[in-house]
């Protein structure tokens, strides 16, 4: 910080000359005014800007050069860069003069305000005014065609926005004991403090690097530092001493909703009885003047011991702050994509892939732990699946379907689950990924867990159905019924997750919900009066929608069920099944969500703070699937990511715009009346009202092992997979976790076997009339 300030010390120099030149160039340079405003502009500056900490200049250019290490002291480049961030210095000028006047303060910097010297009086509120109108002014200087140099300038203008809506709040609370809230206090301190002392120099550092995918999670620590600032701020005012903080205290005379007081009614309000003559005396000398009622309100501050909690305060939130992003692990394999389920199927894994290359070129991938999954064994997947039908999955190929027949009748492979070459690996790799990912949430080494790879919710027991050969979610949920007692799984697929209820219809320890279209559709399960058997009873629900559901009205049911299912079942870990194909023109589906409302639902539940796996699903328009993983990935960590798409492997496939966010379909009519949701929302309700308790598990220890933990990336699991007789065994390789440099902004490595997957066979048309759903387009889409 120390360097930083140095070179900001040097930028203002030059930002002086630009501010007094841009300023003076309003008048003919001939003139006597041209003289008296070059010195009033420099006397302004010199009493004002110079001689602060320069704090918020500094925390700019010391992330500036954290985010471009390239940078070297005494070049141009650096110094352009200071300049812009020394702009900060101004904007904090034009703030304190006006909060001075306002405040009636003295001193400043333990100088003597501006307001206050000689000849100056009120038209530093002018002078104020002058400041704020040439910071654009100045960074454009600064920064001539610079590429985000308009999205610079409207970060200033939205931070000023706040900045004083946050002093609006602040100078209307004076005196006004009974809005004295932490809420009050919290919303005005994000907006007068956080966001341009800590937030707007940080966002400028972001902007001015290009690096524009982290906002949101910044946002979030920034506002956190800044509460830690200004209650520290509030504190000094009471307890500091002014020849080290170079201001004088008057916040209690001048009646501020501060820390200090706004805890201290707290703890009065919360012993009523025994506080009764503390309160009687707060309200009767706070915002006085009289030194004597300054005094009674220190020594209340006093008795409540509020000098010793906040510095315990102090102590623990920067701990906290540590904790503010989300652990989120991604798991993906590059040799998902090469998989093809043959020519004109509508499902692609090639679309994970295409997510991927977002994620990568978003910049997501550095706020990601990512992890290569291990193939899930033939054990692994016969926990679920029966072991004649993973035996058939793991024999059958192309070249010998006609010895197979019976079988494939038997286990439903053969039309919309055709038989490709690798077949047994994808199922292995979509399985894996979902494994391990329930692994790492048991572990808790996540919050949460990614795996676009799976979702497969159709495959039963002994059979393939709707292009699903294994059910990586009924895996994946059995591992976590291991270390959880109960586990709710959500399903926003336009299609019923049949698979999964099934597997789970007749237990109480696992809560199947699926929003899907339901009538004349495949697989033509998931009725409302389907609630589940036996001990399942009432823990499967159903929620039957009709074509053309938009965004307000899935938000509304999925947040009304959703929110009631949590407060009487009461999951220890969520499991929701994100399939894509309910967004606006899905080749296969019939909903009308955008990416935002699909978006949603993964935000409401991540909102519950459970450990939340998220699986991919179906999508069949791949453009659109992988827009909206990608954004939902970015929801799981907290961040921002621009609807302009980053340059990636598949930019033509998002012609014409190239945008992140998709639109509602304007011809898709939304069948779902007000009337048919209230209905739907009062059956639904009902049948969770007959939910007998939340069930109490009897829960036994389950020892780390390689059975169960399904092939993680503990060290100790290796001996159960090594095989001695080679360098390196196959599990080594497999869990590896990718090296970052694997993900940087280049094109994606080779990958390994990038022919092994093609298709082996043409498919006619009666198989493809045959597959699971009913729309499928005459060419691929993208």
């Amino acid at each position: 910080m120390f360097a930083s300030r140095k070179l900001v010390e040097k930028a203002l120099g030059e930002v002086k000359k630009k501010f007094v030149g841009v300023v003076s160039a309003k008048l003919p340079a001939d003139g006597m005014e041209y003289d008296l405003v070059q010195y009033r502009c420099r006397n302004l500056f010199d009493n004002t800007v110079i001689g602060g900490k320069y704090s918020r200049a500094s925390l700019c250019v010391d992330t500036i050069r954290a985010l471009q290490p390239h940078l070297r002291d005494e070049t141009q480049e650096l110094q352009a860069v200071c300049e812009a961030a020394a702009t900060l210095e101004i904007i904090q000028s034009f703030y304190l003069i006006a909060d001075d006047i306002m405040d009636n303060s003295e001193t400043r910097r333990g100088k003597q305000c501006w307001f206050r010297r000689e000849g100056v009086g009120m038209s530093a509120i002018n002078d104020a005014f002058i400041m704020d109108s040439f910071v654009e002014d100045i960074l454009r200087l600064a920064l001539p065609g610079h590429v985000n140099l308009d999205r610079l300038c409207e970060a200033y203008r939205k931070s000023k926005q706040k900045t004083l809506i946050g002093q609006f709040l602040d100078t209307s609370s004076v005196n006004q004991i009974s809005s004295f809230t932490w809420d009050r206090y919290e919303l005005m301190v994000e907006n007068k403090t956080s966001h341009y002392t800590v937030f707007h120099p940080l966002q400028m550092a972001l902007i001015i690097s290009d690096v524009l995918a982290y906002h949101g999670a910044v946002k979030k620590a920034a506002y956190q530092i800044g509460f830690l600032f200004q209650s520290q701020d509030d504190f000094l005012d009471v307890y500091g001493d002014p020849t080290i903080t170079g201001k004088i205290g008057t916040d209690i005379q001048d009646g501020k909703c501060t820390w200090l007081a706004v805890r201290a009614l707290q703890k009065m309000h919360s012993t009523p009885q025994k506080s009764a003559h503390l309160i009687t005396d707060f309200k009767q000398s706070f915002g006085s003047s009289d030194p004597e009622k300054i005094e009674k309100i220190k020594k209340i501050y006093n008795e409540l011991q509020l000098r010793e909690e906040f510095r315990r305060t102090n102590i623990e939130m920067p701990t906290s702050l540590q904790h503010s992003k989300p652990r989120v692990s991604y798991y993906y394999d590059g040799d998902f994509g090469n998989f093809y389920y043959g020519q004109g199927h509508p499902m692609k894994p090639h679309r994970v892939r295409m997510t991927h290359s977002l994620i990568v070129n978003y910049g997501l991938y550095r706020a990601l732990n990512v992890m290569r999954p291990a193939r899930a064994s033939f054990y692994e997947m016969t926990r679920y699946h029966s072991d004649d039908y993973i035996n058939f999955l793991r024999q059958v190929k192309s070249d010998n379907i006609s010895t197979l027949t019976d079988q494939m009748t038997r286990f439903s492979v053969g039309e919309d689950c055709p038989v490709f070459d690798g077949m047994y690996e994808f199922c292995q790799l979509s399985c894996g990924g979902s494994l391990a990912a329930a692994a790492q949430l048991n572990r808790k080494e996540s919050d949460i867990a990614i795996n676009w790879m799976g979702g497969l919710h159709h495959a039963k027991k002994s059979e393939a159905s709707g292009f699903c050969y294994s059910n990586d979610i009924v895996l994946a949920i059995l591992e976590l019924l291991k270390v959880h007692k109960r586990v709710l799984y959500i399903d926003i697929d336009v299609h019923h997750g049949d698979g999964v209820e099934e597997a789970f219809y007749t237990t109480d320890r696992v809560m199947t919900v699926s929003f899907h279209k339901h009538g004349e559709y495949f697989p033509g399960t998931g009725d409302l009066k389907d609630v589940g058997a036996g001990h399942g009873k009432y823990y499967a629900l159903n929620v039957p929608l009709r074509d053309g559901v938009d965004d307000f009205t899935y938000e509304r049911i999925f947040q009304t069920v959703m929110g009631e299912v949590m407060a009487r079942f009461q999951p220890e870990a969520v499991v929701l099944q994100c399939g894509a194909d309910s967004l606006a023109g899905d080749r296969l589906g019939v909903f009308n969500l955008t990416t935002y409302g699909h978006g949603k639902c993964v935000e409401y539940m991540k909102s519950f703070n459970v450990p939340l796996l998220l699986v991919g699903g179906g999508g069949y328009t791949i453009r659109n699937v992988s827009r909206c993983w990608v954004y939902e990935t970015s929801i799981a960590l907290n961040l921002d990511v621009a609807d302009d798409l980053p340059v990636n492997d598949y930019f033509e496939y998002f012609i014409p715009d190239y945008k992140l966010h998709i639109k509602p379909l304007t011809t898709l009519i939304n069948f779902n009346t007000p009337e048919f949701i209230d209905q739907t929302i009062v059956s639904l309700l009902e049948n969770l009202k007959q939910l007998p308790h939340v069930p109490s598990v009897q829960m036994h220890p389950t020892s780390i092992s390689s059975d169960a933990v399904v092939k993680t990336f503990d060290q100790s699991l290796r001996r159960d997979h090594q095989n001695d007789d080679i360098r390196e065994s196959r599990f080594d390789e497999d869990v590896r976790v990718e090296n970052s440099s694997e993900f940087y902004d280049a094109r994606e490595p080779t990958s390994r076997n990038t022919q092994s997957n093609k298709r082996q066979r043409n498919m006619n048309t009666a198989e493809v009339e045959g597959f699971k759903k009913t729309r499928i387009g005459e060419e691929d889409d993208v």
